[in-house]
């Protein structure tokens, strides 16, 4: 496996970017990385923190095949990667709120008058910006598409190397 990547420079991350179209086949990233990887995207920021997004992993063949026919512009991505990481937009996460927020209280992140008074300002706010949510679901997973790129790029085998398949 290569070097991992140790330059973090903005400029350098932003300019250096390539689309790969083409993954070496042989290479498999383990479910621990996977799981790092989408950890670490999650921290993204969301709107009122809700974490409106679910994220599913197809790595199996029988996934691809499944999931071929509705990535029909990414289908060569899609038969070579290791794994394609689905991102859906959770249009009921004020469901998950209480969870959400207690979590952030058992993590020592926020105390738990805090927790009481956000989470009674979300529950007041979420009926009526119920056709905005689309929207915010759509903004929250394209922050968590980009952390998540950014968390897998220190992870060597994300990278673009004209000469080689990833």
């Amino acid at each position: 496996m290569p070097e991992p990547i140790k330059n973090n420079d903005f400029t350098d991350i932003v300019t250096g970017r390539r689309s790969v179209k083409l993954y070496d086949e042989n290479v498999k990233i383990a479910k621990e990385a996977l799981q790092a990887i989408i950890e670490e995207a999650s921290l993204a920021p969301s709107s009122a923190n809700m974490q409106p997004w679910r994220v599913i992993v197809v790595h199996s063949a029988e996934g691809k095949r499944t999931l071929r026919p509705l990535v029909q512009f990414n289908t060569r991505q899609n038969d070579t990667s290791a794994a394609m990481l689905i991102i859906l937009g959770d249009t009921q996460s004020e469901l998950y709120v209480e969870k959400i927020y207690n979590a952030a209280v058992e993590a020592g992140k926020m105390p738990g008058d805090v927790r009481d008074k956000q989470v009674g300002q979300i529950m007041t706010m979420f009926p009526p910006i119920a056709a905005r949510i689309k929207d915010r679901d759509r903004q929250s997973r394209c922050q968590l598409v980009c952390h998540a790129a950014y968390a897998g790029r220190p992870r060597a085998w994300i990278r673009y190397e004209p000469d080689r398949r990833l």
